[in-house]
């Protein structure tokens, strides 16, 4: 920009000025500071040079200090500017420390803010689950897996998953229905760990027999996909047609 042009000259004035105080020829100076001749009388007429040049002429005239000077920051400034880093380093010890706690939680008691995965409801699910167990044998009582306790079981599966309370039910009411298909589930699937470890072929043997519906083992993959995402019943069976997994 031409408005730079007359800046740049403008500065090489100032220069000249100055150098013709300490040093009465252009030829000595540039010698001083070991700048091609040329190179500097162009730098006096046009004020062009490179930024390491200009550096050299002012440290040449033992004014550099100066130059640095301009672009200290004040006491205020500075002090902002400490403030502003110090805060930035409180954020991130803070995002560590909040990264930390989430992890903890997440292994020893899973913060979940879905209602349908409240403690609420997953004692419900447990609670259902003994109950039609007890209907078939009186005397049960619901093994642990591993000593570990059904409800957590139940706690971090769903919050890893995403699934919900209903979907249990829904798989639990078919394990205990009349079909000959869920009495052969039932003689395996004695605590939580078994019916969470077996929900996709309940989960789809359901979906089958209460929609009459056929798709293999990879529709119900899609469909739990779809039922994820917030699609409604029908509008996935639509999408199954489309794929080809209803018959």
């Amino acid at each position: 920009m031409e408005e730079n042009l007359d800046t740049l000259k403008d500065i090489a004035k100032q220069v000249k000025s100055i150098r013709k105080k300490r040093f009465k020829t252009q030829e000595l100076f540039a010698q001083k500071i070991n700048m091609n001749y040329s190179k500097y009388t162009r730098f006096e007429k046009s004020g062009q040079i490179s930024f390491e040049g200009f550096v050299d002429i002012l440290s040449g005239l033992d004014i550099l200090d100066d130059f640095k000077n301009l672009f200290e920051l004040d006491e205020e400034v500075k002090e902002d500017k400490n403030l502003f880093a110090l805060q930035i380093q409180d954020e991130k010890i803070i995002e560590v420390e909040v990264k930390k706690e989430i992890v903890n939680t997440t292994v020893k008691e899973p913060n979940l803010e879905r209602k349908e995965n409240s403690n609420l409801d997953i004692k419900r699910v447990v609670s259902f689950f003994d109950q039609e167990r007890k209907k078939l044998q009186p005397n049960y009582v619901r093994k642990e897996f591993k000593n570990t306790d059904g409800e957590y079981l139940l706690r971090v599966h769903m919050h890893e998953t995403n699934r919900t309370a209903q979907m249990f039910y829904d798989a639990i009411r078919w394990l205990f229905s009349s079909s000959p298909k869920a009495q052969f589930h039932r003689q395996y699937i004695m605590n939580i760990a078994k019916l969470i470890e077996h929900f996709n072929t309940l989960e789809h043997e359901a979906m089958y027999s209460k929609e009459e519906i056929k798709f293999n083992e990879e529709g119900q993959v899609w469909y739990n996909i779809y039922k994820k995402q917030g699609l409604e019943h029908e509008a996935i069976l639509d999408k199954l047609r489309e794929g080809g997994f209803i018959k």
